[in-house]
């Protein structure tokens, strides 16, 4: 896998005149990696992070799944037949094509068909394959092949009753977190897709349990930027070396 920090650190000093040795790539993409992961995963990055949206026609896009979209596929689901392939996945397609909130009454089945056909019908024009893979986007992330690290995989609710599903994905959050740190109601939590839940819970937890927790971003950062400026320094002194060989 390739860190862009790492590429544009590399095509700096390459810019300057100077040439890192297979080595000098290896140990900065190796440092850029970490840098980019913990910046990632980093708990204070939660309200800053995007959800992802495939747009595949000026009236059809395709959003990241929130914890509310996750419990209305599935209870739809469980009410048709799951070999239905063709169906589930019109099911799904609508409801990723909207807000979590704009969705019908998932109770209410004969609502739901008629949304889901209209939606179906705005689809006519798409194949299988382009709706399959927008989704497979939002949902599961970016392909292998594009040197970017997919998001934790996405799966379906546990259990048969919702709200208790709903109440065990979001006590995390509301049993280590303070009610005035976040004041987040159920509701607030099921419109976050689940790595927003997980920054959050992160989150929580370290306000809760760690008095001066460890600032990895910054100490992966210090790490990288103290190796970059040591080779930048001796790929400096070897240049003038030569210039005055």
């Amino acid at each position: 896998m390739i860190s862009t920090t790492a590429r544009d650190s590399i095509e700096e000093l390459q810019h300057d005149g100077l040439s890192p040795t297979v080595e000098d790539i290896i140990r900065l993409n190796a440092l850029g990696l970490k840098l980019e992961f913990e910046a990632k995963k980093s708990p204070r990055d939660a309200t800053d992070y995007l959800p992802r949206i495939a747009k595949i026609s000026d009236t059809v896009s395709f959003r990241q799944p929130t914890i509310g979209h996750e419990i209305w596929i599935s209870k739809i689901r469980r009410m048709v037949d799951e070999k239905d392939f063709q169906t589930s996945l019109a099911v799904q397609a609508f409801a990723l094509s909207r807000a979590s909130a704009d969705l019908p009454d998932a109770d209410d089945i004969k609502s739901v068909k008629v949304a889901v056909d209209a939606f179906c019908a705005d689809c006519k024009d798409f194949t299988r394959e382009q709706i399959i893979a927008a989704i497979e986007y939002v949902t599961v992330g970016p392909s292998p092949t594009a040197c970017e690290t997919a998001p934790a995989s996405h799966r379906e609710p546990d259990g048969f009753d919702f709200e208790d599903w709903k109440h065990c994905v979001a006590c995390g959050v509301l049993l280590h977190g303070k009610a005035a740190l976040f004041g987040a109601s159920f509701a607030d939590l099921e419109r976050l897709t689940r790595e927003q839940l997980e920054a959050l819970t992160r989150m929580a937890y370290v306000f809760n349990h760690i008095e001066n927790p460890p600032d990895y971003v910054s100490i992966a950062r210090g790490d990288y930027f103290a190796t970059l400026d040591e080779i930048r320094e001796r790929l400096t002194k070897e240049k003038e070396a030569r210039a005055n060989g």
